[in-house]
């Protein structure tokens, strides 16, 4: 699971609003609240989306599953017509368990 060559991808975490400037197509960001769409950004968050059914009282990580279909949503995203032009932020809420995850399906992506 690979972003498209003529896509940049990067990886950093802010505590207030993503405001993008530069060239990278796909963010990851750690924010309080959910962010306001813009014509050039698509927002994107999983903290609803993979449940992780956990042993005792851990929080992951995540199974091969869940990292494939996260991978597998990015690429379609990055390859969109839709999205050709936009930026694609990952945000996730500043939850005690939320951001370990989204890091690490990030952090599996960019692999």
């Amino acid at each position: 699971a690979t972003a498209p060559h003529r896509r940049n991808c990067t990886a950093w975490t802010t505590r207030t609003t993503c405001t993008c400037t530069s060239p990278i197509a796909f963010v990851f960001a750690i924010i309080y609240s959910r962010p306001k769409s813009a014509s050039n950004v698509h927002y994107s968050s999983i903290d609803n989306e993979p449940e992780y059914e956990n042993f005792y009282a851990d929080s992951g990580p995540l199974n091969l599953a869940m990292v494939y279909r996260y991978c597998y949503k990015i690429n379609r995203k990055l390859k969109s017509i839709t999205m050709l032009r936009k930026k694609i932020i990952h945000f996730t809420g500043s939850d005690q368990t939320k951001p370990a995850n989204a890091a690490f399906l990030v952090g599996c992506y960019m692999v």
